[in-house]
């Protein structure tokens, strides 16, 4: 009988004893949070877990947050999750509310049937759930599984935008795959890591949140962030792979891929319908003014950011259209062909964010120009905009690093700075005339120059 009741008694708790950490307590939605007196929500805690199976990677996510505020309720009941059907699928997909109520806490759980899944674009969908029940005062509860077959590149950020009191990503490392990690950040001090045979632990907390700045085009190159980045694998022969390179062996391998130089691919029937000593002036500037002008008044770009190009020269040129590489290594490919040094550059657009010059990670870039050095000046060349000038960069680009691709170099390329000097004025000229009854009369002109003006001509195009 004495082992029967010990028997029945380990049995209760272990039903038990988890039923007392799921879910908050009544004194739990009473909390203060003093670190962050103004708060419109609290990130309580955020988990994420990755591993590598047969079809990639496995993110197990988790999210516990205290609404504080009415206007947080919008961010985290209405959920959408995007993806890219083609290599990534949600699975186990859970959210609970809980309010606290006389009589205890309210428990009101999301119903499969309340999970909308729908075509976004063409490679594109999104899931899509409200929470319900989600006021002022409740805590609520998301987690899912994501698979994804691209193990390239992993970011959890440890920063966002409502204050974090823990966030933790633990990485399961596998044995055939070999990962480099890099961190961002003003709060680096704060981050604790924990090694447990393969599995690492990384934990930060009281992180206060990212806050949106008007002259910042990417927050997300200033949050508390660790990429993951993939350095090298192992073959099923046994044979290592390296991933992660160096600048030169990066610019060699790119150069490999034909979307990558099809300025170089160029074929004649472009060039037997142009006349291309008539774009030559008189002096090489002359040159370049004649050509980038007849490219960006020739092609209509489909609004794509690339480095690569979608279709062979010849095609994107016959249909005057295509993406930014589309159109940009046609420019360089007439003017390579008029004899000016046109060199390819790679770079990131400002709201895509910034590049990583220690370590060479292909996503980081997101569109190729043109670079051309001269006598008198250096020309960064972006045709891609209708009112796009020789005079200075898009202002997408402006104060981000380019990468050069030059074979003469001993590194495969350099770095260049994007900038301009040219100035960005708004002036207002107001002429007035008394007539002989004393009636006023006013003309105002406005003169808007640089990027001031692009952004008018732009803005007039569109209402036109």
């Amino acid at each position: 009988m004495k082992n029967s009741i010990s028997f029945v008694f380990i049995i209760l708790l272990v039903v038990l004893s988890p039923a007392q950490d799921l879910g908050p307590r009544l004194s739990d939605f009473q909390r203060e949070y003093p670190n962050f007196p103004d708060s419109e929500a609290i990130i309580l805690e955020e988990t994420t877990q990755l591993r590598i199976n047969s079809g990639g990677f496995l993110k197990t996510y988790s999210l516990r947050v205290h609404i504080l505020k009415a206007e947080a309720i919008e961010t985290f009941a209405n959920q959408t999750l995007t993806y890219f059907p083609e290599h990534e699928a949600y699975t186990q997909i859970s959210a609970t509310c809980y309010n606290a109520e006389e009589n205890g806490v309210q428990v009101v759980r999301l119903k499969m049937r309340e999970i909308y899944d729908k075509k976004v674009e063409e490679e594109l969908r999104e899931i899509a759930f409200a929470i319900p029940k989600v006021g002022v005062g409740s805590i609520i509860e998301l987690s899912y599984e994501l698979s994804d077959d691209r193990i390239f590149q992993h970011i959890h950020y440890f920063q966002n935008f409502y204050p974090t009191l823990k966030s933790s990503f633990t990485f399961h490392q596998s044995p055939r795959h070999g990962y480099s990690t890099f961190l961002q950040g003003i709060f680096q001090e704060r981050l604790d890591k924990k090694v447990r045979g393969t599995m690492t632990t990384f934990t930060m907390e009281d992180v206060p949140l990212a806050k949106e700045e008007a002259f910042v085009p990417n927050i997300d190159d200033y949050r508390s962030k660790l990429t993951l980045q993939l350095a090298e694998y192992m073959t099923p022969e046994g044979i290592v792979r390296k991933v992660l390179s160096n600048w030169p062996d990066f610019t060699k391998n790119l150069m490999k891929e034909s979307s990558f130089t099809q300025y170089k691919r160029g074929p004649k029937t472009i060039l037997k319908s142009l006349n291309i000593t008539s774009f030559k002036g008189k002096s090489e500037e002359e040159t370049i003014h004649n050509i980038f002008y007849y490219v960006r008044d020739r092609m209509i770009w489909n609004g794509a950011f690339r480095i690569g190009t979608e279709k062979k020269l010849k095609d994107s040129f016959q249909e005057a259209y295509g993406s930014s590489s589309d159109i940009n290594q046609l420019l360089i490919f007439l003017l390579q062909d008029a004899g000016v040094d046109a060199k390819p550059m790679i770079t990131s657009t400002r709201g895509n964010g910034n590049v990583n010059k220690k370590w060479p990670i292909f996503s980081e870039f997101n569109i190729m120009v043109a670079y051309v050095e001269t006598h008198t000046r250096d020309y960064v060349l972006d045709a891609t905009l209708d009112v796009a000038t020789t005079d200075y960069p898009p202002s997408y680009l402006i104060n981000q690093d380019g990468w050069v691709l030059d074979s003469k170099h001993k590194d495969g390329g350099m770095w260049h700075k994007i900038q301009t000097d040219v100035p960005m004025k708004k002036q207002l000229l107001v002429a007035t005339e008394i007539d002989n009854e004393g009636i006023v009369q006013a003309k105002v002109t406005e003169i808007r120059t640089g990027y001031y003006g692009d952004f008018y001509r732009s803005q007039t195009k569109k209402d036109l």
